[in-house]
């Protein structure tokens, strides 16, 4: 279930969404999903979040790769 939108952050550009995400993924050593930025209908503001649908493979050189 995803996390109420309330206590995320929230960006007014699509840009800071990615840039504070990419920033994020540098600081944490090992993530399962790679973060990106989405557009909060609710809120109309950009949050960002780990997207479910991709994982970070790290026996490969941590490619991301479908979770398909």
């Amino acid at each position: 279930m995803p996390r109420k939108c309330q206590n995320k952050y929230r960006f007014t550009s699509w840009r800071k969404a990615q840039e504070f995400a990419e920033s994020y993924t540098k600081q944490v050593s090992m993530l399962f999903n790679p973060m990106r930025a989405y557009w909060c209908h609710s809120h109309e503001v950009w949050h960002i979040g780990h997207d479910l649908r991709q994982r970070i493979d790290y026996k490969n050189g941590g490619q991301i790769v479908s979770n398909d």
